[in-house]
């Protein structure tokens, strides 16, 4: 389940596992784990494994900006996800590029 993620993401990047800057695999080029979880419908699980990952230092303030969360967390059933992330980096409201 999602909820493994943390636990496979911190276990990979102690291992190698992935590219330099991948953090254990979690943000491989064409397979970014952490732009899966807008696609997941269990808001509130996939908010915990957000905060698991910012708490292990795997997802990192700058990535908010970097792979456009924001935008993807806008997605109906998100909310959750949407507000961790707006306020754990308020200036990406300014920054994100929606196409509403």
């Amino acid at each position: 389940t999602v909820s493994f993620v943390p636990l496979l993401a911190k276990e990979g990047s102690r291992l190698g596992v992935g590219s330099e800057g991948s953090r254990g695999g979690l943000l491989e080029h064409g397979s970014n784990v952490v732009l899966t979880l807008a696609e997941l419908y269990d808001d509130k699980k996939c908010k915990k494994v957000l905060e698991e990952l910012r708490d292990l230092d795997l997802l990192k303030k700058e990535d908010i900006q970097n792979f456009d969360l924001l935008h993807h967390f806008l997605a109906d059933g998100c909310a959750q996800r949407f507000e961790m992330l707006a306020a754990w980096d308020p200036d990406s409201l300014i920054t994100a590029r929606c196409s509403i």
